[in-house]
C-alpha cells in the first residue's frame, strides 16, 4: 500500500565498519551521477541509467559530501549529547515514500518536494544526510498475489540520522507512535494539496517466487564477490600509503578496482546478464501494455463521441415533437379563430 517505510531492505546502518561502508554504499546507489553511470554495476537490475536524470537531489549534495556532512554530525553527537555509545547502535536509517497510484510525474516532483520539506522540519536539516527521488527504477512486475503485471512508482528515498533529543535511538525515531503520526500527515497533504489518498489501503507490492529466489541468489553471489573484493583490496598498499579499501571508499576507480572488477566469476556475469535480459523482456513488455492502454482510451474517446451524438440526436428529436405538437396546437387555435370569426360575420349579413 502507499505508505512511508521506515528502515527498508538496506535502510540502516550500524557503527560497525563494516556496516558503515553499507551506508556509504546506499548514499552512492542514492547518488544521480553513479546511478546514471553505465558502467557501474548496479545490484538492483530495475535502475536504468538513461532515465537517471529525471531523479531529484533535494540537498544538492554529491554522495562524497553527504557522507562527510553523516560522519561529522555522528562526530558532533558523541562529543556533546549523545549517550548512546555501543557498537551496534543505529547510526542511518532510510524512510522512503512512492507516490499515490496514477500520479504524474510533475505532481510526483511536487509532492517530493513537500515530504522533504515536512522531514527537514520534523527530524532537522542537521540530521538530514541525502534525500532523492529515483523515477529510474520504474518497471512491469508480476503480482505474486493476483498473477497481473503491474508496473512499480517513482519514490523517494531520505537519509536520516535516528538523533531524538541529542542521543542516537533508532528505536524512539522508528517508534509506531512516529510512523503513523508521518503517514497521516503526509495523508493530510495528499487529501488537501493533491487530492488524491495516500493510505488507499492496497496490497503492497508483491512479486512472485521465483523471481524473489532469482534476485536473491544474484544478491547473494554479488554480496560475496564485493566482500571478498573488498578483503582483498585491504591488503593492497597503494603508492601514497593508502589501501585500495580506501582508495574505493573515497570514491575512486583506479587499476586495482578495475583489477578487481574483472575477477568476477563468469557465472555471476551469466546470471548479471540473464538478469538484464529478463529487464529487457519485461520492458517489451511494458511496451505492448502501453500501447494496448493506448488503443482503449482511443475506442473509450471514440465510443463516448458516439454515445454523445446519439444523446444530442434523441434531444432534437425531443425537441422537434415538441416543436411540432406546438404548431399544430397552433394552427387549430387559428383554424377556431376564423371559423369563428366567418360564422359571426353570416350572422351579421342574415340580419
Amino acid at each position: 500500500m502507499s505508505s512511508v517505510n521506515w528502515g527498508g531492505n538496506h535502510g540502516s546502518a550500524k557503527c560497525s565498519k563494516k556496516d558503515h561502508i553499507r551506508g556509504v554504499n546506499l548514499l552512492k546507489h542514492c547518488d544521480q551521477t553513479f546511478r546514471a553511470d553505465p558502467t557501474k554495476q548496479h545490484s538492483n537490475i530495475e535502475i536504468d541509467p538513461s532515465k537517471s536524470y529525471q531523479n531529484q537531489n533535494f540537498t544538492g549534495m554529491s554522495w562524497k559530501e553527504s557522507r562527510e556532512k553523516w560522519e561529522k554530525r555522528l562526530v558532533e553527537l558523541d562529543r556533546t549529547t549523545n549517550t548512546n555509545k555501543r557498537d551496534d547502535r543505529i547510526e542511518m536509517t532510510s524512510l522512503e515514500m512512492p507516490v499515490p497510484l496514477g500520479m504524474t510525474n510533475e505532481k510526483a516532483k511536487e509532492l517530493f518536494q513537500d515530504f522533504y520539506d515536512m522531514c527537514r522540519e520534523k527530524f532537522g536539516d542537521e540530521n538530514i544526510i541525502s534525500a532523492t527521488s529515483h523515477f529510474d527504477e520504474i518497471a512491469p512486475y508480476t503480482d505474486a498475489k493476483d498473477g497481473m503485471i503491474k508496473v512499480s512508482r517513482p519514490h523517494i528515498h531520505i537519509q536520516v540520522v535516528p538523533e531524538v533529543n541529542g542521543k542516537l535511538s533508532n528505536k524512539d525515531f522508528s517508534s509506531l507512535t512516529n510512523i503513523l503520526k508521518m503517514n497521516q500527515a503526509v495523508e493530510k497533504l495528499c487529501n488537501e494539496k493533491y487530492h488524491v489518498r495516500f493510505n488507499t489501503g492496497e496490497t503492497p507490492r508483491r512479486q512472485s517466487t521465483e523471481h524473489l529466489k532469482k534476485n536473491s541468489r544474484y544478491a547473494e553471489k554479488l554480496t560475496k564477490e564485493v566482500n571478498q573484493r573488498q578483503e582483498y583490496m585491504k591488503n593492497i598498499i597503494l603508492d601514497d600509503g593508502r589501501t585500495a579499501e580506501d582508495d574505493f571508499m573515497d570514491g575512486g576507480d583506479g587499476s586495482v578496482v578495475n583489477e578487481e572488477k574483472n575477477k568476477i566469476p563468469e557465472e555471476l556475469v551469466k546470471q548479471r546478464d540473464d538478469a538484464y535480459r529478463e529487464k529487457n523482456e519485461q520492458g517489451k513488455i511494458l511496451k505492448q501494455i502501453q500501447e494496448e492502454n493506448e488503443r482503449l482510451k482511443r475506442e473509450i474517446k471514440e465510443r463516448d463521441y458516439k454515445r454523445k451524438c446519439i444523446e444530442k440526436g434523441i434531444e432534437l428529436q425531443k425537441n422537434g415533437e415538441s416543436i411540432r405538437e406546438e404548431l399544430h396546437s397552433l394552427l387549430s387555435n387559428l383554424e377556431e379563430t376564423g371559423r369563428e370569426e366567418l360564422d359571426f360575420t353570416e350572422d351579421l349579413d342574415r340580419s
